[in-house]
């Protein structure tokens, strides 16, 4: 499900954006603009339409956000204050307060004028359903409350699958929760290179990836060789049962072993299988036809796996790193050689290289097909020849996926190769402004 208009109002109490996306299958929707005027939250804004993370919303100041989708339901979110009549007693700053603390946010989603589906934040239910997950503790004198978990604990909580799940049961809505799992998104921070946060000290995004690579490999040898091994226990009886079958003629023999050929050649360059594909034979047709079909077999159980491999290596190639070569072996994974002979850590590639290994995986591996890619400051490190490369490497992987891409950006070189596709929100505003 991809977006088609989002119309934000009110975001932290100044802007209004309205704006059209590009759908899917190469859709780029470049946002520009300076500093402050909500790039990055219109980035979060669409990465948080999922069940994990629907408190976001909560926290954020906006009137209401509007969310068109391709399957023509429309999402409406709307922050509310309950009306609070102050007798005269109270001063103004405190019903300020008060008020602010039963703030209500609604979520409606409609096909056609029918709602279909709702679901609300309002404290009273957050309060019961964060306490059902974190249980309090009273302990001393005085009524005074201790809590069995830290502060950063029970805010955690909130933002969580079993939270908003457990809210919208109270409800009545669980069938909100799955209407949103049909949106599936990745946002890549600015941030890409450094464990964020408390999370320092953990392994490194690039370390991360050379493990995940490594595994991949991995994971395709061994479905190539338990099919192997499953393949030759069962080659004589099948091969007689497939004896009429199986049989092929010359041309798509030809088709297959070409087509194949290409699959296998992937295999030799990443995984050092050797896997050959025989020249037709007339009088061994049957035999032929079985072999090369048991092939295709055993290679289409990897050929998505391998795809995107092969991709991520492709754009990596082009990147051309200074002195260095980039290869993959089941042993190490991603495994940069110098022009000099020596290896080279990942951990010691330069920022922008490893920038540009972090984002091309999380794009090409971290997010299912048909989804909504969303990144911030994609030029983050990157020399400008690099940069030049945004826009179509973005593109290439949105055709290849059927993916909607929203980036946020302030690099000029990259807004100029999209010029097309970029929502400058600085002249949005002012032509809001214009109009009201």
């Amino acid at each position: 499900m991809h977006i088609l208009t989002l119309d934000v109002h009110n975001l932290f109490g100044i802007y209004n954006y309205s704006f059209n996306f590009l759908p899917g299958d190469s859709g780029l929707t470049i946002l520009t603009g300076p500093n402050g005027y909500g790039k990055t939250t219109i980035l979060k804004i669409i990465s948080s339409l999922n069940v994990a993370d629907l408190y976001y919303f909560y926290t954020l100041k906006f009137d209401s956000i509007g969310v068109r989708f391709n399957d023509d339901s429309v999402l409406v979110i709307k922050s509310e204050f309950p009306e609070t009549k102050n007798s005269g007693n109270v001063p103004d700053e405190l019903m300020d307060i008060k008020a602010s603390t039963e703030k209500q946010v609604s979520f409606t989603w409609s096909k056609k004028d029918a709602v279909i589906a709702s679901f609300r934040y309002e404290p009273r239910e957050i309060e019961k359903v964060r306490k059902e997950i974190l249980p309090e503790r009273t302990l001393g004198f005085r009524g005074f409350i201790y809590y069995e978990s830290e502060d950063k604990d029970r805010n955690k909580v909130l933002f969580t699958k079993e939270f908003n799940y457990r809210l919208a049961g109270i409800q009545g809505q669980d069938g909100f929760m799955m209407q949103l799992e049909q949106l599936r998104s990745k946002f890549i921070p600015a941030n890409r290179i450094y464990p964020a946060g408390e999370n320092s000290g953990v392994q490194l995004p690039i370390e991360r990836i050379q493990d995940s690579i490594r595994g991949k490999l991995n994971e395709i040898r061994d479905i190539y060789n338990r099919e192997s091994t499953s393949d030759d226990a069962r080659f004589v009886s099948e091969l007689l049962m497939a004896k009429e079958s199986e049989t092929i003629s010359r041309e798509s023999y030809e088709e297959l072993s070409g087509r194949l050929q290409r699959n296998v050649e992937l295999f030799s360059e990443y995984l050092s299988i050797r896997i050959d594909i025989p020249a037709f034979n007339e009088s061994k047709k049957d035999i032929l036809g079985y072999y090369i079909n048991r092939i295709d077999r055993k290679l289409e159980k990897c050929s998505d796996l391998m795809r995107r491999i092969k991709l991520f290596d492709d754009m990596l190639q082009e990147k051309k790193f200074a002195d260095k070569s980039v290869t993959y072996t089941p042993q190490q994974g991603i495994r940069v050689k110098s022009d000099s002979g020596d290896f080279v850590d990942v951990d010691k590639l330069s920022s922008g290289e490893q920038n540009e290994i972090v984002m091309l995986y999380d794009m090409i591996f971290d997010l299912p097909d048909n989804s909504v890619l969303l990144v911030d400051e994609p030029e983050n490190s990157l020399h400008v020849a690099w940069q030049n490369m945004v826009v179509s490497d973005l593109r290439r992987i949105a055709e290849e996926k059927h993916l909607q891409v929203v980036i946020a950006t302030h690099s000029p070189t990259i807004v100029r190769y999209g010029k097309e596709f970029a929502r400058d929100l600085y002249y949005m505003q002012k032509s809001e402004e214009s109009e009201s």
